[in-house]
């Protein structure tokens, strides 16, 4: 499906889904995940642009389909990155444990398509993730508005991700203390971070259980909407 066209207002997805959706600004708990492509400047400087952007958009539907399928609000594409967002706008139970297993199904669809793309130019993505409270609603001008979330939560993910080696999925402890039962992690040294008091603490996510498949399920079946229905929410007003 082409892309403009998956592309619903928070408005259109509330009548369509649920009651619950507020079109103002409120304050919530939600997961934010980040993913950058490593060494996109080396690879900016390699290709052509219009090949540049094939190689971009390969690599960002594949990771996407993840996101989706785990319930993740896609809010942003930035170029080579990505921030997707659960339990906002729509709740989503065990948001935490959700964009983790995303994130690691989003690792292991790229090692699947660079299987099978042979000629496809290989990077890397680093994906972190935190969870916080938020302000989230529709924030923007006079003639375009755009759903996001904003606040410390946001950026701590954000300067998390640019600390994760590419291939890698790191998580806060936040995030960790809610998705702990679901996931396998290896703890990380704290890390320092421009605007914090103190070291973040943080883990890499190693493996998924593979008993999860029954949760899992019975967690998308709790989805207030159909995955595939949950890409962006910026619209034109």
């Amino acid at each position: 499906m082409d892309m403009k066209t998956q592309a619903l207002s928070p408005a259109n997805m509330g009548r369509r889904a649920t009651d619950e959706l507020r079109l103002d600004g409120e304050w919530r708990e939600v997961t934010i995940l980040f993913a950058d492509i490593r060494g996109f400047t080396t690879l900016a400087e390699c290709l052509p642009p219009e090949e540049l952007v094939t190689v971009l958009n390969t690599y960002l539907s594949s990771i996407a389909r993840a996101f989706r399928l785990h319930g993740g609000m896609i809010n942003k594409f930035g170029g080579d990155s990505i921030m997707v967002v659960w339990n906002a706008p729509a709740a989503c139970e065990e948001h935490a444990a959700m964009a983790t297993i995303a994130a690691f199904e989003a690792q292991r669809a790229i090692r699947d398509l660079q299987r099978r793309e042979f000629t496809l130019p290989r990077v890397d993505f680093g994906i972190g993730i935190n969870t916080g409270r938020v302000l989230a609603g529709n924030m923007g001008c006079d003639n375009y508005v755009e759903y996001s979330v904003i606040g410390d939560a946001v950026n701590t993910a954000a300067r998390l991700t640019a600390a994760v080696p590419g291939g890698k999925v790191w998580i806060t402890a936040g995030t960790f203390e809610q998705a702990k039962d679901h996931v396998s992690v290896k703890s990380l040294e704290p890390l320092v971070m421009k605007g914090k008091r103190h070291p973040v603490k943080a883990y890499e996510v190693t493996d998924i259980p593979a008993n999860l498949s029954d949760w899992q399920s019975r967690s998308r079946e709790s989805l207030p909407l159909r995955a595939d229905r949950v890409p962006s929410y910026m619209e034109p007003v």
